[in-house]
């Protein structure tokens, strides 16, 4: 009897528990992106966002499509924001699979937005960007989907 009673007195922080994390995970298939800004995920006044774009010119065998991330702060704090990506990759020309694994963080004054560009000397290349796929190669890994976790906001005190 009183293991059912712990069992209905512990239940409700379980099931919140449970529920926190999953608002703290955003899966992402690389089939819904676009190459326009596709919001994925908002928390605390900081939207997500993710987009494809083509980085380099047609001629060129290492030009990429790369996907870009922009944050967006719409609210007054500033933020220290730490997430984990997991991507998930494919070669079409096999069965063969893999995943790639990663940390990320950037700090994010208030109202301040940033973003990914296909520029390797900008700040935010290493930490916005990810790579999809060679355009130029037929065969080769190709990005499936990927996983934003372990999302935490610190807000940061002037």
């Amino acid at each position: 009897m009183r293991k059912i009673f712990l069992f209905f007195v512990f239940l409700p922080f379980i099931s919140s528990a449970q529920s926190s994390m999953q608002k703290n995970e955003v899966l992402v298939q690389y089939s819904t992106i676009t190459s326009d800004w596709v919001e994925i995920y908002q928390q605390d006044g900081v939207i997500f966002f993710v987009k494809k774009i083509d980085c380099g010119l047609p001629s060129d065998v290492n030009s990429q499509e790369l996907l870009l991330f922009k944050l967006e702060n719409t609210s007054d704090n500033m933020f220290v924001i730490d997430w984990d990506i997991q991507r998930w990759l494919s070669n079409p020309g096999s069965n063969e699979q893999k995943t790639i694994e990663s940390s990320i963080n950037v700090f994010l004054s208030a109202g301040e937005t940033i973003e990914g560009v296909c520029d390797v000397e900008s700040d935010y290349f290493a930490l916005l960007t990810i790579l999809s796929k060679f355009i130029n190669q037929a065969n080769g890994f190709e990005l499936t989907q990927f996983t934003l976790s372990n999302i935490k906001f610190s807000v940061h005190e002037k």
